[in-house]
């Protein structure tokens, strides 16, 4: 029930923020990136990027499945969060309890959103 809820926190707490085109210098060089690898290039190859290949090869893939667009870029990354949300649930039930797994699945999603909010109150002020 807490994953439901980790879940649920996470989505209502992103949401808001992806009425903008991009939330933040990363997403725009994740999806440059993934732009560059769904026109066939090769990451490291053909474009270089400083950044962990994973939110750029499932960029690529929403491109691939939803078209290049700013819902398809958000989607990844509303996907890695989620992603997230379950590794912190599974590392905390199998340390210590289901209980703990949840409330800490809770904690990150509320806590992995403050990074948005300094962003999007420069944004629409």
């Amino acid at each position: 029930m807490l994953l439901g809820l980790s879940f649920l926190f996470s989505f209502m707490l992103r949401v808001p923020y992806y009425q903008h085109a991009l939330t933040f210098i990363d997403e725009g060089i994740y999806g440059t990136t993934a732009f560059v690898l769904h026109e066939g290039s090769i990451l490291y190859r053909d474009i270089w990027c400083g950044h962990q290949p994973l939110p750029m090869i499932l960029s690529c893939l929403t491109f691939h499945a939803f078209g290049v667009s700013s819902f398809a870029l958000h989607l990844e990354s509303f996907l890695l969060a989620w992603l997230a949300c379950l590794a912190v649930y599974l590392v905390g039930s199998r340390c210590f309890s289901r209980r703990i797994g949840g409330l800490a699945a809770l904690t990150y999603a509320i806590a992995s959103t403050s990074c948005y909010t300094p962003r999007i109150i420069g944004m629409t002020a």
